[in-house]
């Protein structure tokens, strides 16, 4: 053995990288799979994505890193994605639910009649009815009707993924507006989309006729005609470019700099302190919850080492019984060898001598000879003799 430490285990997850705001290659994907983690766990304030804890987010951000892994470099704009997507998808999933009237099993009876009762309440109706003005207001004037696109569910960065695709290249701003705001017939979305496109085509064109006379037209470069579109539209507005949306910053970096950037309403909170609080919040929640993990693993170790010592004195327990055990085994096998097949041979011959000894004792009391009677000295050898199985006598049955 070579002694190098294994090789780590293979990681199945997905990997991500970020192109123009979006993950590249799995936007999609990635949406669906946000969007499902709602469905599994949801919290009591969850009737919006800003009332939603710091654990419950803690929650879908630790399912989103079992599936996917990224680049340790860009972690933080990984971190920033998810929470802006989260948010999006979240409210979207909120409303498709309120609106069909069925929650799905994790939400309760209980939970879906609170959420219920904080849709109906003043703040809360005051709020979606200002948003639906805002939605309702025609930006470019009266008569030009309100702002539209048909970008429909997928984000502009994921439409200007397409576009680059598409054309081998990266898009203008004013052709993705175009791709989002027009019809396949021609057709533009609202008046304002109209008229944005005419201003952009004669600003284009003075652009080809500004060379001296005889001298070839200058074709814009793309960083010209992003320049065109945003006097067209009329520059940044409440941290926003319009008709740019999330592929502002890919058009735009200066003026969508991270530091003067604004939020969506959608998004949740309207500044990036309160972003970055709430992504405070969810660090303080981690590392408490690792807290209690390493709470829980001292508590564990302690009564492994308690559990430990208990096995100790068990098995010394055990040793000293088992050794007990084998000092009475050979003791009492040392004492079926004193009377045991060793002296059987003896037993035999001694009890053989008693049962002749007795047979002969037997005898000499019922033999007489015919020539003389009982004298003196056969009393003393019947003596004797008796004084020499007098024992064994009293051991034989008797006559």
């Amino acid at each position: 053995m070579s002694g190098e430490p294994p090789p780590p285990p293979p990681d199945h997850r997905i990997q991500l990288t970020i192109k123009d705001g979006i993950f590249e290659q799995h936007h999609k994907s990635v949406s669906r799979y946000i969007s499902r983690q709602f469905a599994m766990q949801t919290c009591d304030p969850g009737w919006s994505w800003r009332h939603v804890t710091p654990e419950q987010r803690q929650f879908y951000w630790e399912r989103f890193c079992l599936r996917y892994r990224w680049a340790a470099d860009i972690d933080t704009q990984v971190r920033d994605l998810w929470l802006r997507n989260s948010a999006i998808l979240y409210r979207r999933t909120i409303y498709r639910w309120r609106s069909r009237g069925q929650p799905p099993q994790t939400v309760t009876p209980e939970r879906w009649a609170a959420w219920t009762t904080a849709w109906q309440q003043q703040d809360w109706q005051d709020r979606a009815a200002k948003n639906k003005a805002n939605r309702n207001s025609e930006p470019a004037g009266v008569g030009t009707g309100t702002s539209k696109h048909i970008a429909g569910a997928k984000t502009y960065s994921a439409h200007g993924h397409d576009l680059r695709a598409r054309y081998g290249r990266d898009p203008t701003s004013w052709e993705l507006y175009v791709h989002t705001h027009r019809h396949v017939d021609g057709s533009f979305v609202d008046t304002r989309s109209r008229l944005i496109h005419e201003n952009m085509e004669r600003s284009l064109a003075q652009s080809l006729n500004s060379g001296e006379d005889g001298s070839e037209p200058v074709v814009p470069s793309p960083q010209s005609v992003n320049s065109m579109f945003k006097t067209v539209v009329g520059g940044k507005k409440k941290g926003r470019m319009y008709g740019c949306g999330s592929m502002a910053s890919t058009f735009y970096p200066d003026e969508m700099a991270p530091g003067r950037r604004g939020r969506s309403s959608d998004v949740g909170p309207s500044s990036e302190s309160q972003r970055e609080a709430d992504m405070r919040q969810i660090l303080d929640s981690s590392l408490r919850r690792n807290d209690e993990l390493c709470e829980r693993m001292r508590a564990t170790e302690a009564e492994n080492v308690m559990l430990r010592d208990r096995m100790t004195s068990l098995e010394e327990h055990v040793r000293l019984l088992v050794a007990g055990m084998s000092q009475g085994a050979t003791a009492h096998t040392s004492g079926r060898t004193l009377s045991g097949p060793g002296t059987s041979h003896r037993g035999r011959s001694r009890g053989a001598a008693v049962g002749s000894s007795s047979r002969i004792h037997r005898f000499s009391q019922s033999y007489i000879p015919p020539t003389q009677g009982y004298g003196d000295e056969d009393e003393d050898e019947d003596e004797e003799d008796g004084d020499d199985y007098d024992d064994d006598e009293t051991q034989s049955p008797s006559p």
